[in-house]
This record gives C-alpha cells, structure tokens and sequence, in this order.
C-alpha cells in the first residue's frame, strides 16, 4: 500500500521480494516449518505440506504477474491462480474445502492472498524506513480491516507481547519490537497470521506525538531495514551444530552451509555450481535433487506416486564429455551445452512439453522448447523409488531427432 494514500501500488520493492525468493519443496506441515529458523523461511517459497517443485514455481510465477498488474486488478487476479492451480495439480473434480487439500480453492486463495499481501506489505515497509518518511510517519496502528465470522482476541495477543494501549488503540512507533513480536511469521509487517483480517494504519508524527509515541523534536529509531536483515542472518547463523546438521537431513542439497552462513539454493543453481566443479576437474561424487515428478509425468512413465528427480556428478562430466564444446557436439542440428542451459534441466524435468519412452524399458524421454534457445533434450532412467537424468543435449530446431553420441550412463 502507498504509504501516504493506503491505496496499492505496483511496488518494485515487491516484486522484488517475490523473486528473491527460492522455491523450497518439502512436506513440512505449517507448525513444522515454524520450527524452520526466520532467516530461512524469509528467504524461501514454500506451502505447507508441497513437495513438488513444479508446483512452487508455478505459484510463483502466477504471483509474479499479478503483482505487475495494476493493484486494483491484483486481487481480482485470485480467480485466475485458483483455476490455472487445479488444472496444473490435476486433482480429482469437486472442491473438498479442506485446508489440508491443497487443490480446494480455500487452501490456494489463502496462498494466494498470503502471498501478495506479504510481497505488497514488505513493500510498505521498505518504503516507510526512507528516513525522511519515517520522521514523517513514525509509527503505525493495529486494525481490523476485514471482518472475520469468529474474530481472534488481537487485543489480548497485543498486551501478550507487550504491547501498549492508548486510549483502546493498538499503537506502536515502526520499529518497537511490538511488530515481530505479534507475528505468526516473525516479520514486522502484515500479515501477521493466517487469515487474520489485521493490518495497519501510518500514524503522522503529529498523531504519534498526541498519542505519547514520540516526543516532539527527535527523529524515530531506525531505519530498521539493515538491522532486521541482519537479524535474520543472525538467526541462522547462532545455530548450534546439531540443528544444522538436523535441517541438512531435512532439506539435503537445498541447503547449503557457508563461511558460516546458512541459505537456500534452488535446483538450478545446485547443477550450475556441480557442473562447473565438473568443468574445473574436482572429482566430486554428489546427487542433487531437482524436486519431485509430477503427477502428468507419473503417469506418462509409470512411476510411483512422490518420486524423486535428481542427476549425479557422473552424467554432468558425462554431458560436459560429450555435449560441452563445437568439437564434442558433432551431431547435426545440436548445440554446445554450457553451465548455464545445463541449469535448466529442473525446468525440463518439472514441465516437459513431450514424454516418450526411451530406447530401453528402464528409459523416458523429456523434451523441452525455450524460446532463444531450441528444444532441451533429456534421457532420465527411471525405478520405484526415483527418476535419474542420464545425458542431456539440446537441439536448435524443434522437430530434430538427434541421438546422443554415447549411451547414457549405466548407475
């Protein structure tokens, strides 16, 4: 919302916040991934409960155009997300309206408005620690701004955290502590729970002044935006050992621990980062996963329900070996394969256009068009319990049947 009118707009800040975001699938319930460390879960596109990577990224990407709209269209928008997530999901006809059925349209219109609203509110909140507006509009109110049929005692979760009452009103300076410490999600701005029907209103400094926030003269405290950055880095980085090896068990390779820091990395930029140790010569041994099938592609290749894809190490120096230079490439119509379109093979994998049987039993064949690039090619072996890429090439010309110069890797 616009600081000054509390009228929406299409915040760079808020798109921004969207993208930055890495899609992280697990099947982590919501109490479960409160247990995730804030610096983590800031940072990551998660649902509770969605192990699919496929699905986040299609979330994701619907929440992305909406927030480029215009704000009065944005959520109107819902509508369009709800339809094109059950069509993506596939789930049987009929809505269940249960919160855990994540193809109800109660549970997607709750991701979906959760979503945006926090992506617009982090917005407002950036804008509003601009010095200057800050001394404008130091501190804010707590308020309904949606009826609910049972309305929770906000109230009583106020004075629980400590928070101060003036005159019956919510009322806070931006950056009191107060803000985190109501927050289901332990952010200080909206939404501060599931579904509340809460948000907040800028109070002037001649309002602050009248109510006893401030005194006049001073500027507020802040701007707080390095200082909660660097909160939540803190967050991750006091962890004990034994916890980070804990999440390590949970997350895998999404995780990754470094000059101790601990963040998200998405598929992409595990295989990027494998393979250019590959093209460096480390002879690294490593799985990294790349999400889970989707229910089209289990179906297609008669795999079990929740199988996991990955690649190895093995069939990276494999692709560099064989697909990697104009030298290695020699067969009609393809094309080098450098780190960076060898990072697209989880977009190959999480939605091909094409799934064929490959040339043995064990075998499906993806296939993949990008516009600039040509159609990506992937050969993947499949078992009860994952789906293994085994060589990727690309072709420039959809419609091309180019075979691979070597088989594909035995595991």
């Amino acid at each position: 919302m616009n600081l000054l009118t509390d009228r929406p707009i299409p915040f760079t800040d808020a798109i921004r916040r969207n993208r930055s975001k890495i899609p992280v699938p697990s099947a982590l319930r919501s109490q479960e991934w409160a247990q995730v460390p804030v610096g983590l879960r800031d940072r990551s596109f998660f649902s509770a409960g969605v192990n699919r990577l496929k699905d986040l990224d299609r979330m994701q990407g619907i929440v992305d155009e909406a927030l480029t709209l215009n704000p009065d269209d944005v959520f109107a928008d819902r509508s369009r997300f709800v339809a094109d997530m059950r069509a993506s999901l596939g789930g049987p006809e009929g809505d269940s309206g249960r919160l855990t059925d994540l193809a109800s349209r109660r549970r997607l219109e709750l991701i979906y408005d959760f979503q945006i609203e926090d992506a617009y509110e982090y917005g407002r909140w950036k804008q509003g620690q601009d010095p200057d507006l800050l001394d404008a509009f130091p501190a804010r109110e707590l308020i309904r701004v949606e009826v609910r049929q049972e309305e929770r005692d906000w109230r009583s979760r106020w004075a629980a955290a400590g928070g101060r009452t003036v005159n019956g009103r919510m009322v806070a300076l931006k950056n009191d502590p107060i803000w985190t410490a109501i927050s289901r999600f332990d952010r200080p701005w909206p939404p501060f729970d599931f579904g509340s029907g809460m948000g907040i209103r800028d109070l002037s400094r001649e309002e602050a002044e009248d109510l006893g926030l401030i005194e006049p003269g001073p500027p507020p405290p802040g701007p707080e935006d390095e200082t909660f950055n660097r909160e939540v880095e803190l967050s991750v980085t006091r962890l004990p050992d034994y916890y980070r090896e804990g999440l390590k068990n949970l997350f895998g390779s999404q995780l990754v621990v470094s000059e101790g820091r601990v963040s998200w990395r998405g598929a992409g930029d595990l295989v990027a980062d494998a393979y250019r140790a590959v093209e460096a010569g480390d002879q690294i041994q490593q799985t990294i996963p790349l999400g889970f099938a989707t229910d089209r592609l289990t179906k297609a290749a008669g795999l079990a329900r929740n199988v996991p894809l990955e690649v190895t190490t093995d069939t990276l120096r494999h692709i560099n070996r064989n697909h990697g230079s104009a030298a290695t490439e020699v067969l009609r119509g393809q094309v080098p394969v450098t780190p960076e379109l060898v990072s697209l093979l989880p977009a190959v994998l999480a939605d091909p256009d094409e799934i064929l049987p490959g040339d043995q039993r064990d075998e499906v064949r993806l296939s993949r068009t990008i516009a600039g690039i040509g159609q990506l090619q992937v050969f993947a072996k499949k078992s009860r319990n994952r789906l293994r890429a085994s060589t990727f090439w690309i072709t420039k010309k959809a419609g091309d049947e180019p075979r691979p110069n070597e088989a594909p890797s035995e595991f």
